[in-house]
C-alpha cells in the first residue's frame, strides 16, 4: 500500500513539473484539503452501562481540473482524489484488512481511489452545461442529498435568473447482462436566483422493473424557497416522497420539512433557530445541519464520527407511519474576533419508536469554538451532551487545512 501511494505521488509530481501546455488556452487549476480529527462518544447502553467509542481519523484529498477554453465554449476534465479516508489504526492495516474508513460510504479503508471525475462541455454563448461522470450531488440546503457522488449525465439550461436542469443517474447497476434490475433515476431541476430569494423545485422518479431495488416505481418532490428581508433569512426545505410500488420502501406519502429563521444581529453576531417535522418515516440526508453536531450534520463524503442520532426515516423500513420525529434547535454563533468564534446550541428532540408507540424525548447542549490560524488553516473543538430519556456525550478535536487553488497556465 505505501508503495502504491508513493508511486501515485511520484507520478503526480513528474506530471505537474513537466507540465506545459500545448495550447495557450489550456489550464489546470490543483485543489487540495486535509484534516486529522480526534473524538470521543460516550453513551449509556440498552443495558445501562457506559460505553465509550475514540479513535483519530484523517482525510487528505487533491483535485486537478484541465480546462480547453475556444472563443464561446470549454471543455473540461473536472476530478479530484482521496488519497487517504481513514482511522488511524496502527501498524494492523498491512492489507487493507483492519480498516472500515470514517469519511466514504463505499471503500473506506486508505486505498487512493476516486471522489469524482466527470467530463464537462460549456457552451459560453448559449449559456449551456453538459456533464457526465462521476459526480457532487447536493440539494435543498443538505436536505434532500448532501456532498453525495452520484453517476450522473446532467444538462443545464441557463436563462436570465433560471435555471433548469435534467438529470440521469445510474443509482443501481445489477447484472450487467440484465437491465431489468438496474435502478435508474431521472429528475427535471429548476432554481432561480434573485436579490431578495432562491427557489428550487426538483422532481425526480426511480425505474425498476423486477423488484429488485427498495425505490421502485418512487416520485420524489423537494421544493425549497431561502427569503432574506433586511437582516432576516426564511428557509421552507421539503422532501417528499411516495407512490413506489409495493416492493419499494416509499409506497405512500412520507415527507421531511424544515421551517428556519436566521437573523445577523450584527456582524459579530448570528442567531438561527428550526423546526424540522419528519412525517411517517419520510427520509432527509444524514448530512443536513441540525446546530448539534451528534444529530445528523454529517454529510456522505465528509463523514462526521460522532453521529451518535439520526433524525428521519427510510419509510416502510424504518416503520412507516409509526416513524415520527420532531426536531427544535437553535444556534447562536458569535466572532469574537478575527482568529476565534464560539457557537453554542440547543435542541429538543421528540422520536416515536419505528416498532413501538412509544416516544423518546431528549433535550441536547452543544458547543463548538473555532480559531482561524490562518486563512488555510483552522482548529476546532465540538462538544455536546444528551439527556432525558437517552444519555449521551460526545467530543470532537479537529485540525484542518483548505489550500487556495493552483492555476496553472501558458
Amino acid at each position: 500500500m505505501k508503495k502504491y501511494i508513493k508511486t501515485l505521488s511520484t507520478g503526480l509530481c513528474v506530471c505537474l513539473i513537466s507540465f506545459t501546455p500545448a495550447h495557450s488556452n489550456t489550464s489546470v487549476n490543483l485543489s487540495s484539503d486535509a484534516y486529522v480529527r480526534f473524538y470521543t462518544v460516550d453513551k449509556i447502553s440498552n443495558s445501562s452501562k457506559k460505553v465509550t467509542q475514540s479513535a483519530q481519523a484523517q482525510q487528505l484529498r487533491i483535485g486537478m481540473d484541465i480546462t480547453h477554453l475556444e472563443e464561446d465554449h470549454s471543455v473540461s476534465i473536472k476530478s479530484r482524489l482521496t488519497l487517504s479516508g481513514d482511522h488511524w489504526d496502527g501498524d494492523r492495516p498491512l492489507n487493507n484488512t483492519g480498516i472500515s474508513g470514517s469519511n466514504d460510504d463505499g471503500g473506506g479503508g486508505n486505498t487512493a481511489r476516486l471522489d469524482y471525475g466527470y467530463l464537462e462541455y460549456v457552451d459560453l454563448n448559449k449559456q449551456f452545461t453538459f456533464r457526465a461522470g462521476r459526480q457532487m450531488a447536493n440539494w435543498a440546503n443538505c436536505l434532500t442529498t448532501c456532498d453525495d457522488r452520484r453517476d450522473r449525465l446532467m444538462f443545464m439550461r441557463r436563462s436570465g435568473q433560471n435555471f433548469f436542469i435534467g438529470v440521469y443517474d445510474k443509482r443501481y447497476s445489477g447484472d450487467y447482462q440484465s437491465s431489468r434490475d438496474d435502478g435508474d433515476m431521472f429528475a427535471i431541476l429548476t432554481m432561480r436566483f434573485t436579490q431578495s430569494y432562491e427557489l428550487g423545485l426538483l422532481a425526480a422518479y426511480w425505474q425498476n422493473s423486477d423488484g429488485s431495488y427498495v425505490l421502485e416505481d418512487v416520485f420524489n418532490f423537494s421544493p425549497y424557497i431561502k427569503y432574506r428581508y433586511r437582516n432576516l433569512q426564511f428557509n421552507l426545505l421539503v422532501n417528499w416522497l411516495g407512490q413506489g410500488s409495493d416492493n419499494s420502501w416509499f409506497p405512500k406519502s412520507h415527507t421531511a420539512a424544515v421551517f428556519g429563521v436566521e437573523a445577523s444581529i450584527n456582524k459579530m453576531m448570528k442567531l438561527e433557530a428550526q423546526t424540522l417535522q419528519v412525517f411517517n418515516g419520510g427520509y432527509l440526508s444524514t448530512g443536513y445541519d441540525t446546530y448539534l453536531p451528534h444529530i445528523n450534520s454529517n454529510p456522505e463524503h465528509n463523514q462526521s464520527l460522532i453521529q451518535a442520532i439520526r433524525v428521519g426515516g427510510l419509510g416502510t423500513f424504518t416503520g412507516g407511519r409509526k416513524h415520527r420525529d420532531s426536531l427544535y434547535s437553535t444556534r447562536l454563533t458569535y466572532k469574537m474576533d478575527n482568529n476565534w468564534s464560539i457557537s453554542p446550541s440547543y435542541g429538543y428532540l421528540q422520536q416515536e419508536s419505528s416498532q413501538k408507540t412509544e416516544q423518546h424525548k431528549t433535550h441536547h447542549i452543544a458547543l463548538k469554538a473555532n480559531y482561524q490560524i490562518n486563512n488555510f488553516s483552522q482548529f476546532s473543538l465540538s462538544g455536546a451532551r444528551s439527556f432525558g430519556d437517552k444519555h449521551l456525550t460526545v467530543g470532537l478535536a479537529e485540525f484542518s487545512i483548505n489550500l487556495p487553488n493552483l492555476a496553472l497556465k501558458q
